[in-house]
């Protein structure tokens, strides 16, 4: 009698599953960038990311990245 109520837990636990993924990689997504940034600048100090920005790039950059907006 206990399987058919595991079942249903089971399956309603599940439901969340893809939104949670799809929230991960959105995350993954998002701060991937940041990340190869900051390792390019602070690890290894080659500025080459920053280099090859194209005009305009920069504000792009802080739009997407307000928190970062004290670099300027």
């Amino acid at each position: 009698m206990a399987a058919p109520q595991r079942e249903a837990d089971v399956a309603a636990g599940n439901r969340g599953a893809p939104l949670r993924a799809l929230l991960v990689m959105a995350v993954v997504v998002y701060l991937l960038p940041l990340i190869a940034l900051g390792i390019d600048e602070i690890v290894l100090e080659t500025y080459w990311i920053a280099k090859q920005f194209p005009r305009g790039a920069r504000a792009v950059f802080f739009d997407v990245y307000p928190f970062l907006k004290f670099m300027e």
